[in-house]
């Protein structure tokens, strides 16, 4: 157990030092009473089109996702990243296979932190299978594809 709050802290002190330098996007804002990191939403427009980016982080309470998810049903489309979110392009929540989901380890210590800091993840709360979200990032097999090019674990 002790081997394991070591680690959620020693990935806490990576998230803050990776906010603490991401510019007007991802901020920590501190006092004598609390931390907070705080993420940004931005607007860009040109003529009639405008588009936002919406930070959101890994592991927050849930109010914080409950936000986003309320502020996400207005959008036209929705743009996500997620290694392997390509599971979610029929817009139907995916059969569980753990096999099939490399990244396994990785959500596990998203897990495990959230649970030491009593915070949430945000795939248990975000539903990326609404019809406006739309995948926009590499998928599980390009993935692992690109880890074998470079010879990566």
């Amino acid at each position: 157990m002790v081997r394991r709050q070591r680690l959620a802290i020693a990935v806490l002190h990576l998230v803050l030092a990776a906010a603490a330098s991401a510019g007007d996007f991802i901020r920590v804002d501190e006092d004598a009473s609390a931390a907070r990191l705080q993420t940004a939403i931005t607007r860009y427009e040109k003529g009639d089109e405008s588009v936002e980016l919406i930070g959101a982080v890994h592991i927050a309470d849930k109010a914080y996702y409950q936000a986003l998810t309320t502020r996400f049903i207005g959008y036209d489309a929705l743009l996500f990243e997620m290694i392997g979110g390509e599971k979610f392009a029929n817009h139907q929540a995916p059969a569980a296979d753990a096999a099939a989901n490399n990244l396994s380890g990785l959500h596990k210590i998203y897990t495990m932190v959230a649970n030491f800091l009593n915070l949430t993840g945000q795939t248990e709360h975000i539903d990326y299978t609404t019809q406006n979200f739309v995948h926009a990032d590499l998928t599980q097999a390009e993935f692992v594809r690109m880890q074998a090019d470079r010879k990566e674990s």
